[in-house]
């Protein structure tokens, strides 16, 4: 198929460290997309894939190999591999993160 629209239901998926709204996260896609309401990472990095993470509402920070980094909204932060990296909400925090190729928790390797 060469086109997809998916209609967002709000289906959301629990996370000890944020709440996930899947985009588009398909074995097709050479992309993922997800929004998430961070809470407090744990650190960690990936072995394939590159996160592109854009800032839409909240503030808080992002490390990345041991350098924090404050972040507001509108903020584009990339973290290519092998990059450790950690994001922490001061309050509340919503990001939108692509990833390419799609989040795969096999390629999610915690210090």
């Amino acid at each position: 198929m060469q086109y997809e629209i998916k209609r967002n239901d709000k289906a959301q998926e629990e996370h000890p460290f944020y709440t996930l709204y899947r985009l588009v996260s398909t074995t097709s896609s050479s992309i993922g997309i997800t929004c998430a309401k961070i809470s407090e990472d744990k650190r960690h990095h990936h072995k394939k894939a590159t996160e592109i993470f854009y800032v839409l509402d909240g503030f808080g920070s992002i490390e990345l190999d041991d350098r924090l980094y404050l972040i507001f909204p509108g903020d584009t932060i990339t973290v290519r591999p092998p990059v450790r990296h950690k994001l922490t909400a001061e309050g509340s925090l919503e990001v939108m993160v692509l990833s390419s190729p799609p989040c795969n928790p096999e390629d999610e390797f915690h210090d």
